[in-house]
């Protein structure tokens, strides 16, 4: 074993997936597997299938904490001592962990630079196409809500580039993801009805010759209200903005 590694004891991936991630347990119902040992981490893998999906195809937020877990807890418990120490954490943290856990699915960045794709697609068809013998983006009303969501769209992205290198220096801040995660899921719905406006009758179609923009205005009208009630409802955000951010208190 590398003298420089971290671990205690001998760690290969075959190891660790046949003795720690075990039939009849969820890490293997859900197919996680180690695929690679360093001195100083472990690499996983969960495939993204009928086991790990939620209702619309997308993927469970509550896998990934799973994922996380599992690789977290593995790699600390070849970090010490089996004989003598177990990996549960501190008493009375576990809320404490399970809340940084959620602050990086919060931060959303995947979402945050979907609506970047987005609003560079709207604004191409826009210019691409007419109306009454004139552009859409001739249009002072189309013209004025897109400039309206992009300047919010890149509100959220400066803050998420914010959030991104508070994770990078291990300095993840609660509010500063609870509030990507409002900002970012409410702006997508926000979005979702420009399209719809705009679109018209073609912003309701997703597979038909009439469908505009690969029908992406219809996926984000039926989607758009899974991230506001997914990860911690917004209103949950909410509390823990005024929790953590704000000093209020704590609401039971």
């Amino acid at each position: 074993m590398d003298s420089a590694t971290i671990f205690t004891v001998p760690a290969t991936p075959d190891e660790i997936n046949e003795t720690q991630i075990v039939e009849g347990q969820m890490a293997r119902h859900i197919g996680i597997e180690i695929t690679e040992v360093g001195s100083d981490f472990m690499v996983a893998r969960m495939p993204v299938d009928h086991r790990t999906i939620q209702r619309i195809g997308i993927l469970h937020g509550g896998a990934s904490l799973a994922l996380a877990e599992t690789i977290g807890s593995i790699a600390a418990s070849y970090c010490i001592d089996r004989e003598k120490q177990y990996i549960v954490g501190q008493e009375n943290e576990g809320w404490a962990v399970v809340n940084v856990l959620a602050g990086f699915e919060r931060s959303n960045i995947d979402m945050v630079m979907g609506l970047v794709r987005g609003q560079e697609d709207m604004v191409k068809f826009c210019n691409d196409n007419k109306r009454g013998g004139k552009t859409l983006a001739a249009d002072p009303l189309i013209r004025s809500r897109l400039a309206d969501i992009a300047t919010s769209i890149e509100a959220v992205r400066t803050l998420a580039y914010r959030v991104a290198d508070q994770q990078n220096r291990n300095e993840m801040g609660l509010m500063d993801a609870a509030a990507v995660k409002i900002f970012a899921s409410e702006l997508l719905e926000k979005f979702a009805h420009l399209q719809s406006d705009i679109l018209g009758p073609f912003g309701v179609v997703k597979t038909s010759k009439w469908a505009k923009m690969h029908g992406t205005a219809e996926y984000n009208y039926q989607a758009c209200f899974v991230p506001i009630v997914s990860m911690g409802t917004n209103e949950i955000q909410r509390n823990i903005i005024a929790w953590y951010g704000l000093g209020l208190p704590r609401m039971k």
